[in-house]
């Protein structure tokens, strides 16, 4: 705390809120919310496609607009689970399970409360105030008394009002960028859907048009360090790019020993994974090895474009995951791989739509990139100025 100035505040949540406590009684509000740490306070029928709070919803929290809920089950970011306003509707109901309550405007500046409590001293908070003992059912262990002692910093309101503004400026900018980016997704997916609803085109199983090769590597590096090291790739499943086409990192090389028992897959392979994540799908951008739970796939015949058919695979992650055998863990074999239906259009029009796609989809990684750099810079930014490292003017 020495690092705060003089004249700003450290309040528990309690001194600048209080609780709210009102039931839907007699189902006032038919429209269940759900939080989500990413998108805040949602409609169920929005976030999961149906309603998956009980039929009889009086016992439920009526919240209404600017009120804010707290759901302490964590998530992937967001250890300590999540608390968002209520920006987008009038009125909305959550679980008794969430912890609710509302501003005293006189104290905090809501969207400055948005940014607060989406901040390391929330977290820092909250887990400052936890009891030991851990987590039930995925829950963080703190009771509401507990949650209202959590203490945060609260600026005067001008210098409130003046954060909140520098950093929903940024938060605009994604948002404009996001928008954007899934433009160019929704694109994409209407191009590919053009080919795949075209019932001129022929579908053949991808056995039939392309060499499908497992990896080989027996021994894994990370088991055996013998074979670390060298000049030789060694890609695996968490390297195969979420987005893009050319398979570029790769974390882990293996040395002439590792190369001997493996396999060495030539440049231009695609390259799907098979197991545990299924459909994730690149092309190597030089010569590498993989282990067995990815496979190599190369055309075998010259009526087939790689590019084409690696946004074709892409397009087919969801028909493979119904295709895998249900387990605790899924994977895929070769036989069930070639049985894919993938549909083969003319040669020059593959490498049309192919370049089409190419370019959307280099738009959206440049979106993304951008995206990611205002994130972290918004995260830089945020943590400067609500310790006040970094003064406002006002």
């Amino acid at each position: 705390m020495s690092e705060f100035p003089a004249h700003w505040d450290f309040k528990a949540i309690g001194e600048f809120s209080s609780r709210v406590r009102r039931k839907n009684t007699g189902g006032e509000c038919q429209d269940p919310m759900t939080i989500s740490a990413v998108d805040g306070l949602v409609s169920q029928r929005d976030y999961f496609n149906k309603i998956v709070a009980s039929k009889n919803t009086e016992g439920y929290t009526l919240l209404h607009r600017n009120d804010f809920a707290y759901n302490k089950s964590y998530s992937d970011g967001y250890p300590v689970g999540a608390a968002r306003r209520l920006k987008a509707k009038d009125k909305g109901i959550v679980s008794p399970l969430y912890i609710c309550f509302e501003l005293d405007g006189e104290q905090i500046d809501l969207q400055f409360a948005d940014h607060l409590f989406d901040s390391d001293w929330f977290v820092q908070a909250i887990f400052g105030i936890a009891k030991e003992g851990a987590r039930s059912h995925g829950l963080l262990n703190i009771g509401i008394e507990e949650f209202f002692s959590a203490q945060l910093p609260v600026p005067p309101l001008p210098e409130q009002k003046k954060i909140a503004e520098i950093l929903s400026g940024i938060d605009n900018v994604i948002s404009r960028k996001s928008i954007r980016n899934e433009k160019q997704t929704t694109t994409t997916n209407l191009i590919l859907e053009s080919v795949f609803s075209n019932s001129e085109y022929r579908q053949l199983p991808l056995s039939e048009i392309a060499l499908l090769e497992r990896g080989k590597f027996s021994h894994r590096p990370r088991n055996d360090p013998a074979f670390y090291g060298g000049k030789h790739p060694f890609i695996q499943t968490g390297d195969i790019p979420k987005s893009g086409i050319r398979i570029c990192e790769h974390k882990q090389t293996l040395n002439e020993k590792g190369l001997r028992v493996s396999r060495q897959f030539p440049k231009g392979t695609l390259v799907i994974t098979i197991a545990a994540t299924i459909g994730e799908v690149g092309i190597l951008s030089y010569p590498a090895c993989f282990p067995d739970s990815l496979v190599g796939i190369t055309p075998n015949t010259e009526e087939c474009d790689p590019v084409y058919l690696h946004f074709s695979l892409r397009r087919l992650k969801e028909k493979l995951l119904q295709m895998a055998p249900q387990s605790a863990q899924s994977n895929l074999n070769l036989e069930i791989l070639g049985k894919l239906l993938v549909p083969l259009p003319p040669l020059n029009e593959q490498r049309r739509l192919a370049r089409m796609i190419c370019c959307e989809d280099s738009r959206a990684s440049t979106e993304s990139t951008g995206i990611n750099k205002l994130q972290h810079m918004k995260n830089a930014v945020a943590s400067d100025l609500l310790s006040g490292r970094k003064r406002v003017s006002v």
